[in-house]
C-alpha cells in the first residue's frame, strides 16, 4: 500500500486531535474515563464513519468508493484502513454496509481484507454491484454473520452505547422502491446526553417512512442524508432531529455539485453548526456522554475529484 507522506501527516494529526483536544472539553475526573470517539473521514465522494466506544469496540460505517480504472481514487487504502491503523483498530466489531451504492460499500471489501469483522448488517436491497457482491462472497467465505436490520432493531455494540435501527422501516420482502437509497440503514447512537443520527444515503421517502414510525429522532450530531443532497434532509425530519452540528460528507468539486446549496441555505437558518469533509477534511467528534467536542484536519487536495 502506498500512501503519500502529506497523507500520513493528516493520519497523525486527527490521532493527536482524538487524544489532545479531549484534555480541553473534559475535567481531570470525566478525563479519567475513555470517550466515544466518531470519526466521519474525508473520502472524497462518498462516506465512510468510525464509532469508537469507551471499552474500545469499533463499528464501522461504510468506506467510500473502491478504486478502478475509471475512479482511481481508492478509499479504503488511502483513508480508511490507514486511519484504522493508525487509531490501534485491530478489528471491526460490527460493519455496516448502508446500501450498494459504490461510494458507500466500494472500500468495503478492502477493509474485510484487513481487518477481522465481527458481523455484517446489510440493507438487504440486492444489487449486482461489484463490490457489493464481493463484500457478501466474503462475508460467506469468513463465515461473517450477515444480518437485514429494520426500524427498532438495537445493534448490539457496548453496553454504554445504544445503536438504535430506524431504517429501514420493512423487511426485505415488504420494501418496494426501486432506489436503492431508500434502503438505507440508518442509525441513531446514544452515549449519555450524546447522540449521533447516522442518515446513509436515505432521501425523503425514507425518511418520511422513519418519521411514522414515531421513533425518537433528536440528535446532537447529524450525519446528512445523500451527501447534502436537495432529495435529502427534508424540513421535517430535520426539525425533529434539531441537531448541534450537521456533518456534510462530499467530495471537493464533485459532479453532483454536493451538497446542494438551497440544502445548505436550510440547515444555516436553522443555526446548526455545519462541518463539511469538503472544507474541513475529516471530522471527529470525542464525547463523554454529557460535553463534546468536535475537531477536524486540513482538505487534501489529492482527494479532490
Amino acid at each position: 500500500m502506498i500512501i503519500s507522506r502529506s497523507h500520513k501527516a493528516v493520519i497523525t494529526l486527527i490521532v493527536l486531535l482524538a487524544v489532545g483536544g479531549l484534555a480541553i472539553s473534559l475535567s481531570a475526573d470525566a478525563a479519567a474515563t475513555d470517550p466515544l470517539r466518531v470519526i466521519v473521514m474525508n473520502v472524497s465522494q462518498g462516506d465512510s464513519t468510525l464509532f469508537i466506544t469507551p471499552k474500545g469496540k469499533t463499528m464501522l460505517i461504510d468506506a467510500g468508493q473502491g478504486g478502478s480504472k475509471y475512479a482511481p481514487y481508492d478509499a479504503a487504502r488511502t483513508t480508511v484502513i490507514p486511519m484504522l491503523q493508525s487509531l490501534g483498530v485491530e478489528k471491526i466489531d460490527v460493519m455496516v454496509c448502508t446500501h450498494p451504492h459504490e461510494d458507500h460499500v466500494g472500500g468495503l471489501p478492502a477493509v474485510m481484507e484487513e481487518f477481522p469483522v465481527g458481523v455484517l448488517y446489510d440493507s438487504g436491497f440486492d444489487h449486482t454491484a461489484t463490490n457489493y457482491q464481493k463484500m457478501l462472497e466474503m462475508a460467506r467465505d469468513r463465515e461473517i454473520p450477515v444480518k437485514f436490520p429494520v426500524t427498532g432493531d438495537l445493534i448490539p455494540l457496548c453496553d454504554s452505547v445504544t445503536v438504535q435501527v430506524l431504517g429501514p422501516t420493512l423487511p426485505v420482502n415488504r420494501r418496494y422502491d426501486p432506489n436503492p437509497n431508500n434502503h438505507s440503514v440508518v442509525v441513531r447512537v446514544k452515549y449519555g446526553d450524546f447522540s449521533f443520527l447516522n442518515s446513509g444515503d436515505a432521501e425523503h421517502e425514507l425518511e418520511s417512512l422513519i418519521l411514522s414510525t414515531g421513533a425518537r429522532l433528536k440528535s446532537t450530531v447529524l450525519n446528512t442524508g445523500h451527501h447534502g443532497s436537495r432529495t435529502a434532509t427534508g424540513q421535517e425530519f430535520f426539525a425533529l432531529v434539531n441537531p448541534e452540528v450537521v456533518i456534510i460528507s462530499a467530495g471537493k468539486r464533485n459532479r453532483f455539485d454536493h451538497p446542494h446549496w438551497d440544502t445548505v441555505s436550510r440547515l444555516r437558518k436553522a443555526g446548526a453548526r455545519i462541518m463539511r469533509t469538503d472544507y474541513h477534511g475529516h471530522v471527529m467528534i470525542t464525547s463523554d456522554g454529557e460535553s463534546y467536542q468536535v475537531t477536524s484536519t486540513p482538505v487534501l487536495e489529492e482527494l479532490s475529484e
